[in-house]
């Protein structure tokens, strides 16, 4: 393995002609802090301010590099004004370090080699290397940073702890110095908590967050597609029409829907299967049922796999579903006079499920460990949660979801949404149109299952039971293939009039298209305004393509047809021209290409926030394009050419409309120079953002997602009548109850620890005279609230008083020590309230761990009272040792008075050492440092080995993400084995199949309570 590593440094810094930049540094190539022997940087026109070094620079592995950078002017120079100087470590085979001049915060840009690929042999892949991003870093932490990667994980920190023995400290000269507290078999709490936090050698491990619980490979794989790999995508129509023709034969055409049409070309090159609902029509374009095997072998020759569904079932579905309820409210355009929720029945739900299983039943047999399925239709979405039931759990699912999200409140009005909620959690991949788009959807993830995402590697992406998922934002473009040579260089030349203007339209029938809105502003614009009427060559072509599945046309045809004679009336009363020519042949895609390449203006109003391919495909194919489209379309905000309006002001419209053709009819110069410039760099977008590469992004990073699971074990849990895919542990396995009493009974010196969320149930009562431990403290005076104490099971309450008698039986609760109190009054049961905080010793007597400084929580509970005063759903929660600030209102602007309010106690807590500021989504609390329950299982552990040896068998029992600590310091410590005989009995215990750092797990309460009986 080569010892060497190869080192870019790259500053963004603006300097005058006469100036050079360059680095200066600690090591001989750096110039050993001498400037005039500065490794100078080199910059060029194009990448202006950007300065690199010409040549990487070879350092050895674990060099620790101190620099700055310098700007020099005629033998002057000018240091970096720096608290301190830059620090990197030498570790990476490839690294390029960037900063700003003057900016302390920079990044580091690696490349790693790979040892194993899906797709590559290992000669070719030994001579590729493939560019990984690190997220911000800190110079100085990673100057000091010994591990190979820089990355401080849960299993490393295991393993070391394990690996060392007591010999092997790790102490300073200053730390040897400091008085160690002497221990021994009598030794209380108090003394093991003083000893953990002085001693260097009881390191313990960070508060547990749930983002540490993801099953990532060791090592970064080369993620690539291969001729293995097949995508199975689903539509609820198929991309073509089929033809047959009076002799049987068929012939196909391409669908007039463009996304369909481009996802067809980009999907080309891959090895693809289509499913979906076949379109077939006789010669003369009527719409027939053919379900024959000849068919289904036309279509498996192009790749395509046909979907029957019984046409009772498909009417139903669209007319009465999708018409009326699933889609107005999926398009987030929901108008309570027109829907028809009221008339929701059981039947919807049924037939919604039943269209989707005729789907999966289809795409089953093709599904491999080489599949990768893309539902690219809202109404497929019941998919992904078929192929997590059936057990195709390690299937990567992507979902494309093509229309704006709807709001909470909306998608509320479906019976069964929370269906459709939990479909999107099962895919890998979740791709959205726009951010917008996303953001809703990420808010109602956030209400409903308190999701927090969180921006990974350029993506937005949320963990969820182990998994992460990426939330992708690229929009699909179009696919310059499907275009072919229609583009205006190529094929087709105007062939129009030489004065005439022409403007361009299309819409297809159905659901928010937009077209009447269109016409309306067209027809209040021609009344207040003459530029038409003294320009008679300005014509405009509506398109309307043919939408299949709507089936409400006619009448939408007519109101259609109606306007555009209304129009054409009032500027040609006696029908001896038009303005508006209405297309509605059969027209395929190269008669639109042929339309786009001709026209000077194209005007969109689509208002339903979906993603416009026809606009991108007039862009690439006209010479000199100019658009005038709604604020509300998805693809505008990446266009520079593109003028907006809003789609509800008609004096927003008249004025950009106006404007665009008085510039057109002028040719106004510097309009159409400005203009050339912008075209080109819209052009340019649309070629480097082709549907091809969308998909192979989409492709890779479920991949990639697949690939982050190899370590982990997925499963399907039932959770409210609902399947969820969990990754978890391989070992992670539901617990042998007889195993665990066998175990028990014969053991010698045991020891059970139960979370006290593990043992609790619905039943509580009300303390209306609580007494404080500290009833004294300053922040506890006037704190005169009852107290809600929850109530244990009283078949564990016998259990653990029985099996008190001859072990020891601990209990941990993060709640007041009241609620243990209560419970466990007059058992010989060992207690730990507020996160340890305060115990119940052998002589039934409550004691502090430690002291803590109450000016602190006294100040904070002023400004927390304050601040909930003024907040409608805000309570303050008083603890001995913590105070918590909890918020039930999740509006937008109480979110925002949480960032001031932290602000305003931060400055306090950091006047005390010993507190700690915690932020949460609805929650802030102050509390002290080093103090989680996983620290108090040890200090028990430690205490237990003390007084009675070794031991040789333990039962840790725990419920809930945030008592994840638990285990995971049960880990370390069963590793170093420390405190347990050779054939001890271990047994940490999750309740539920969740991520966790246990061992096993039990399905409920009533397993627990079935163990503690067994035993």
């Amino acid at each position: 393995m080569s010892t060497e590593c190869s080192v870019v440094f790259n500053v963004t810094v603006r300097t005058s002609l006469s100036q050079i930049v360059g680095v200066v540094g600690n090591q001989p190539e750096l110039g050993s802090w001498n400037e005039k022997k500065a490794c100078i940087l080199k910059t060029e026109p194009a990448s202006f301010p950007k300065w690199v070094t010409e040549n990487p620079i070879i350092f050895q592995r674990g060099t620790k590099l101190e620099f700055k950078f310098v700007i020099i002017e005629n033998g002057k120079t000018i240091w970096e004004e720096l608290p301190q100087n830059r620090k990197y470590r030498c570790r990476y085979w490839k690294v390029a370090l960037t900063a700003e001049w003057n900016n302390y915060e920079g990044r580091e840009f690696i490349e790693k080699r790979f040892k194993s690929s899906v797709c590559l042999n290992q000669e070719v892949l030994s001579k590729v290397t493939r560019t990984r991003m690190s997220d911000q870093f800190d110079p100085f932490d990673q100057a000091n940073d010994d591990s190979e990667d820089s990355v401080e994980g849960f299993d490393s920190f295991a393993r070391e702890i394990a690996g060392k023995n007591d010999s092997e400290s790790s102490e300073s000269d200053n730390e040897k110095k400091k008085p160690i507290v002497e221990i021994n078999k009598d030794s209380d709490f108090q003394s093991l908590y003083q000893q953990y936090n002085e001693n260097p050698k009881f390191r313990q491990l960070k508060n547990f967050n749930q983002n540490d619980i993801l099953y990532e490979v060791n090592e970064d794989p080369l993620i690539g597609i291969s001729d293995e790999d097949s995508l199975l995508i689903s539509t609820f129509y198929l991309p073509i029409v089929v033809i047959k023709k009076e002799d049987g034969q068929y012939e196909k055409r391409n669908f007039q829907h463009s996304f369909s049409l481009h996802l067809l070309f980009g999907a080309q090159q891959f090895n693809r299967t289509w499913f979906g609902l076949p379109i077939v029509l006789n010669e003369k374009g009527e719409k027939i049922n053919d379900t024959s095997e000849s068919l289904k072998a036309y279509l498996k020759q192009h790749g395509f796999v046909p979907i029957y569904v019984d046409s009772d079932c498909l009417e139903y579905f669209n007319q009465e579903f999708c018409t009326k309820l699933y889609q107005p409210i999926m398009n987030n355009d929901v108008s309570i006079t027109k829907l028809a929720a009221l008339e929701y029945s059981e039947h919807m739900q049924e037939c919604f499920k039943k269209m989707n299983d005729s789907f999966f039943q289809e795409i089953k047999p093709y599904i491999n460990q080489s599949s990768i399925a893309l539902i690219a239709d809202y109404r497929l979405l019941y998919l992904s949660q078929l192929f997590v039931s059936h057990k195709f759990t390690r299937l990567p699912i992507v979902i494309f979801y093509n229309r704006l999200f709807p709001h909470f409140d909306n998608l509320k009005l479906i019976p069964f949404y929370s269906e459709i909620t939990n479909s999107f959690l099962q895919a890998n991949v979740i791709c959205f149109s726009n951010y917008d788009t996303a953001n809703e959807f990420l808010t109602i993830m956030k209400d409903i299952y308190q999701i927090e995402y969180h921006s990974f590697k350029g993506n937005l992406a949320f963990h969820y039971y182990g998994r992460e998922i990426y939330v992708k934002l690229q929009n699909p473009g179009i696919e310059i293939k499907a275009c072919g040579d229609y583009r205006f260089d190529g094929k087709f030349k105007r062939n129009l009039l030489e004065n005439e203007i022409r403007i361009v339209g299309v819409d297809t029938y159905g659901h928010q298209s937009g077209v009447e809105l269109k016409f309306r502003h067209l027809l209040k614009f021609i009344k207040e305004t003459d530029i038409i009427q003294k320009n008679p060559h300005i014509k405009f072509i509506q398109i309307q393509l043919k939408a299949f599945e709507d089936n409400d046309v006619q009448i939408q045809r007519s109101q259609l047809i109606n306007q555009i004679q209304q129009i054409n009336q009032i500027l040609y009363p006696n029908n001896e021209d038009y303005f508006i020519k209405l297309i509605e042949e059969d027209m395929d895609s190269k008669q639109r290409f042929e339309e786009f390449s001709k026209a000077n203006l194209y005007f969109q109003c689509r208002y339903s926030g979906r993603h416009d391919f026809y606009l991108l495909e007039y862009i690439h194919l006209n010479p000199m394009p100019i658009a005038l489209i709604s604020d509300s379309s998805c693809f505008h905000r990446g266009c520079h050419s593109i003028s907006t309006f809003n789609v509800f002001s008609h004096k927003d419209f008249k004025e950009k409309f106006y404007d665009l053709l008085d510039k057109i009819l002028k040719k106004s110069y510097q309009f159409t120079q400005v203009h050339k410039i912008q075209v080109e760099k819209d052009q340019q977008i649309i070629r480097q953002n082709q549907t091809s590469q969308w998909i192979e992004n989409i492709f890779i990073d479920a991949k990639k997602a697949a690939s982050m699971l190899k370590f982990a074990q997925i499963s399907v849990r039932n959770k409210d009548g609902q399947q969820i895919k969990v990754a978890h542990n391989m070992k992670f396995q539901n617990l042998d109850i007889q195993q665990v009493a066998r175990a028990y009974q014969q053991a010698i010196k045991g020891i059970i620890i139960l979370e006290f969320e593990s043992i609790v149930n619905d039943q509580y009562v009300i303390d209306y005279k609580p007494h404080h431990f500290l009833q004294q403290s300053p922040h506890m005076k006037g704190n005169e609230e009852v107290i809600v104490i929850r109530q244990v099971q009283q078949d564990i309450l016998q259990a653990l008083k029985e099996l008190s008698k001859t072990n020891k039986v601990y209990v941990i609760s993060s709640g007041l020590y009241n609620e243990l109190q209560s419970n466990f009054n007059g058992q010989n049961v060992n207690l730990f309230a507020e996160n340890g905080f305060l115990y119940r010793s052998e002589l039934n007597q409550w004691n502090a761990l430690f002291n803590i400084d109450y000016q602190c929580l006294s100040q904070v509970k002023k400004v927390f009272n304050q601040y909930a005063t003024k907040t409608e759903g805000a309570v303050v929660e008083v603890k001995e040792s913590s105070i918590c600030w909890q918020l039930k209102n999740q509006e937008e602007y109480a979110q925002q008075l949480i960032q001031d309010l932290v602000e305003n106690v931060q400055t306090i807590v950091d006047r005390y050492s010993t507190f700690q500021l915690i932020v949460k989504s609805n929650c802030v609390e102050v509390c002290p440092k080093n103090l989680n329950k996983g620290m108090i299982l040890e200090l028990i552990m430690q205490k237990e080995h003390l007084q009675n040896g070794k031991l040789d068998f333990a039962l840790v029992v725990a419920r809930g993400i945030e008592n994840e600590d638990v285990f995971s310091h049960f880990k370390v410590i069963t590793q170093s084995r420390k405190y347990f005989t050779e054939n001890a009995n271990h047994f940490s215990v999750s309740q539920g199949l969740v991520p966790s750092y246990a061992n096993y797990y039990l399905n409920s309460q009533i397993d627990l309570i079935q163990l503690l009986k067994a035993m």
